[in-house]
């Protein structure tokens, strides 16, 4: 019984505190506070920063900032951002009164998607990966630790996209396959996720 309830707590917790991945569309307002080097979408203080959601990144007091990533979400006060093109995750910092992205590692990526297993591209043997997998509700983030591109890269099937701003986040078939590969690239390597 001590087992079962330990068991419900856990299963609770980690639904309670699923990532939810809010996108920031254009022309959102975001709030940076460098009281508490905190990201926000409310402003509470009168030195907090406004910022304007655009296209390319964001812009405050006339100042335009651009962004590598082109998808961005709060994370336990943190602006992260994801650059689908080439499955690379950033932290938008403020640095010495400037606006930027730092490439976030390996590491850090699991702390964020800590309910995905993360997928290193350089894992790829030949383009092939094999994943055994025993639940109907696994995920993976795919990871660019590459210098590789993936401009216009497209997942077959697409079904298995969760979030369509967050094309690297998939959703895994308890059988199949899953392929990637970049669409515009006549010669680009093309990868297959083998599900057993």
């Amino acid at each position: 019984m001590k087992k079962f309830f330990v068991i419900a707590l856990l299963c609770f917790f980690q639904s309670a505190y699923a990532i939810e991945y809010e996108y920031i569309s254009d022309s959102a307002q975001l709030v940076y506070s460098p009281t508490f080097f905190q990201w926000s979408r409310t402003p509470i203080l009168d030195e907090d920063i406004v910022l304007t959601k655009v296209c390319d990144g964001y812009i405050f007091d006339s100042l335009h900032v651009p962004l590598k990533s082109n998808y961005q979400f709060i994370y336990l006060g943190r602006l992260i951002g994801v650059d689908n093109d080439n499955l690379k995750y950033y932290e938008i910092e403020f640095v010495d009164n400037i606006f930027q992205e730092r490439e976030l590692s390996y590491k850090e990526v699991q702390e964020i998607f800590f309910d995905s297993d993360i997928l290193k591209i350089s894992d790829f043997f030949r383009g092939l990966y094999t994943i055994i997998n025993h639940s109907d509700d696994k995920k993976i983030l795919l990871y660019n630790d590459t210098e590789q591109t993936f401009e216009d890269f497209i997942i077959y099937p697409d079904e298995y996209i969760l979030n369509k701003n967050l094309k690297g986040l998939i959703k895994l078939p308890n059988r199949g396959k899953i392929i990637f590969y970049n669409r515009n690239t006549k010669n680009s390597t093309s990868y297959t996720i083998r599900v057993r």
